[in-house]
């Protein structure tokens, strides 16, 4: 088994056995018995030699303390006699100063490292780590691993244990709820609702990573134990600048709304609660001087208020408004119950900023797996354009003269004939092939997301943009953005499409702020532009714009003697890896494919090929009829041999052969229908092409 199978096939036993440990937990009844699962798993997940999950109460002697060994067996010479008051109180103090930390073994402690307990020396120990249990900002105790060797990867087990030792410790605090609801029993129903809203909270925060889901759930919670007409959560930002404001409950809304909108941090009440860490209470907005977001809450019919500072691990996330169109609605005893319901909130923040952070970072990833997938594709097919026609030759040579410059590059032909391909030879060739070349199929995006897609856009900007989005301009900064399809975009976006291609700058949708595109577009399509400027359909200064160095790419049926080239191509990029030798093609099944009109052109071609190989089983190929053939008396390939490749000359002398028939048959007359052109299928100037470089003469043929 290979290193990095190993290495997945571990990571995967690893999350099986976090996620066991998750369940395991959810289920256990009592704190010592979560404390035994923690201590059991933390050395199958990190390969520590020893863990600890410890549980402080008020008496000492009710203080948990469960030790494991590295098979998750009691440790025998670690139990808790040994380890309590041995410096465990230094570790304690230490990390509720510091948060998780490393400690080195006193014996083998270096100047800049933290030393640990003696007791870390006789248990032949290295390195011990330490993760707090917090709730509510009160440290209830720790979850510990130690290594007797230092381990691989350091970072990724104090983040497993930070992660551990919160979730041990929203455990603990809702077994204490669920134990001080069993005790309430009887008392009066505020307080019962209370705490079953606390309950309903914290089971929110473990359990919604959807922020719509978080959100109503939230505010179902406080609306049925709060009298309040208006909730909100004030998010701030990542440069924690600004705050984003969801309305969770608005009773003149009727109900839940999802309206967002921005508010500063700097000079702002949410701004000092935040910059506090404390709550504030106001009892009535209209017999003091106001702030000016508090003139806006007047105006809107709240007179009281109280916020609450969100956050966790000391960062933090946002603000929980509360207000009531009643003064004096808020006591320091509802602030109490809404910090602590903040701290579930902020938990459940928390986890879902994770989540859509790692949402984010799979799209990116699967992007940027695209991206990589068309570079293997292009390496696979040698990364070039296959033919040696004329028609090619001066399209390639067009494509290279205009590669080393930024100018807008039109690419025009028809369907499968290599637009792409060609785009990306003219990417790899330039200044930017350092930089992402980014595809955009302008006809498969919804017409209500063309903006977010090319500008991206901000979190609230429209219904169900829950996070920022990046839109291809910024993907492609520094690169080339490829537009397959062009032509298929709608008209109200052109004029957009215009200014970002005239001045390099543009907006996200839903943001103020301008951004540069440093960025080389190149776009493709299949349909005559001139002809949509014509009708209506496309903007002719956008058509301009694009058409700075239009590029034909000829479709296959104008260059017939590119076929055996692209052929053996296919087949041995498709035969590579079967194990089997590349077959060979008949001259006269080559001589039939190279007289095809080929209306799928080069994308036809290959299926064409890869249906015969797979429906040769190894044997010789055999080639399915012309499904487009619509004539009977095109000239037949020479007959040369069966099983014979048909060599560059016999090639070109087919071609001569193929023409003069055409030519013949015509009697001389290249133009109009029966025509030579019209009976070869190709335009008239390509043939008049082929006719020079053949040193034919039409008027050779008139009387024959």
């Amino acid at each position: 088994m290979r290193e990095s199978d190993a290495h997945q096939d571990a990571r995967a036993a690893r999350l099986r056995t976090w996620a066991l440990l998750l369940s395991a937990l959810q289920g256990a009844p009592g704190a010592g018995e979560r404390l035994a699962l923690a201590s059991e798993a933390i050395p199958s997940i990190t390969g520590a030699d020893l863990a600890a999950g410890m549980l402080v109460r008020a008496a000492p002697q009710d203080t948990l303390l469960k030790v494991k060994d590295a098979r998750g067996r009691a440790h025998p010479h670690a139990g808790p006699p040994v380890l309590r008051g041995n410096g465990l109180d230094q570790v304690l103090a230490r990390v509720a100063d510091s948060g998780p930390t490393w400690f080195s073994a006193p014996s083998t402690c270096g100047p800049s490292e933290t030393t640990g307990p003696h007791w870390m020396d006789d248990l032949g120990l290295h390195v011990l780590l330490a993760s707090p249990l917090t709730v509510s900002r009160d440290q209830r105790g720790l979850a510990l691993a130690a290594w007797c060797s230092p381990p691989s990867d350091p970072p990724q087990w104090e983040a497993f244990l930070t992660t551990l030792a919160d979730h041990l410790a929203l455990g603990f605090r809702n077994l204490e709820l669920a134990r001080a609801l069993k005790e309430s029993r009887g008392s009066e129903r505020r307080t019962r609702n209370r705490f079953t809203a606390l309950l309903d909270v914290t089971n929110a925060a473990v359990g919604s990573l959807d922020r719509d889901t978080l959100f109503r759930r939230v505010a179902q919670a406080i609306g049925n134990v709060v009298e309040l007409d208006r909730a909100s959560l004030l998010l701030l930002d990542e440069e924690d600048q600004a705050f984003s404001v969801v309305t969770l409950l608005d009773r003149d809304a009727r109900g839940l709304r999802s309206e967002h909108s921005r508010l500063p941090r700097h000079a702002s009440v949410a701004g000092d609660v935040i910059q506090s860490g404390e709550s504030r209470i106001c009892r009535d907005l209209g017999d003091r001087p106001r702030r000016w977001e508090e003139k806006g809450l007047l105006r809107a019919g709240i007179r009281s208020y109280v916020s609450v500072p969100l956050g966790i691990r000391h960062r933090p996330l946002g603000v929980l408004a509360i207000g009531s169109r009643r003064p004096g609605q808020f006591s320091p005893e509802d602030a109490t119950f809404l910090e602590q319901m903040g701290n579930q909130i902020a938990l459940g923040l928390q986890n879902m900023l994770d989540h859509e952070r790692t949402e984010d970072r799979r799209r990116e990833l699967e992007s940027e797996n695209e991206d990589l997938r068309r570079r293997v594709d292009a390496v696979g097919s040698g990364g070039r354009v296959v033919g040696r026609s004329k028609a090619m030759e001066v399209m390639l040579r067009r494509a290279m003269q205009v590669a080393p410059t930024d100018a807008t590059v039109l690419l025009q032909g028809e369907s499968g004939t290599g637009k792409e391909l060609v785009a990306r030879v003219i990417h790899e060739a330039s200044h930017r092939t350092d930089g992402r070349l980014v595809r955009v199929n302008c006809a498969a995006i919804p017409q209500n997301l063309y903006e977010s897609e090319f500008f991206g856009h901000v979190r609230g900007a429209f219904s169900g943009a829950e996070r920022d989005r990046a839109g291809r301009f910024a993907m492609a900064h520094g690169g080339t953005l490829f537009l397959d399809e062009v032509g298929d975009l709608p008209l109200e976006l052109q004029a957009k499409f215009l200014r970002v291609l005239q001045d390099g700058r543009y907006q996200r949708v839903g943001d103020d702020e301008t951004r540069s595109a440093d960025v080389r577009v190149i776009a493709a399509t299949n349909r005559d532009l001139e002809d949509a400027v014509r009708d209506g359909d496309f903007r002719s200064d956008l058509y301009y714009r694009l058409s700075v160095f239009p590029i034909m790419i000829p479709p296959l049926r104008q260059r017939p003697e590119d076929i055996p080239l692209l052929v053996r191509h296919f087949l041995a990029e498709l035969s590579e890896g079967t194990g089997r030798p590349t077959p060979s093609v008949a001259p006269e099944d080559m001589g039939h494919l190279m007289s095809r009109s080929w209306p799928g052109n080069v994308r036809e071609l290959r299926n064409v090929v890869e249906r015969a190989l797979i429906v040769s089983g190894g044997g010789p190929l055999r080639f399915e009829a012309d499904p487009h053939a619509s004539r009977t008396d095109r000239p037949t390939p020479p007959e040369t041999g069966a099983g014979r490749v048909l060599t560059e000359e016999e090639v070109e002398t087919f071609i001569r052969n193929n023409v003069e028939a055409a030519l013949r048959s015509a009697r001389g007359r290249v133009w109009g229908e029966g025509g030579a052109a019209d009976l070869l299928g190709i335009p008239p100037t390509t043939l008049a092409s082929r006719l020079d470089r053949l040193e034919l003469r039409p008027a050779d043929f008139a009387e024959e």
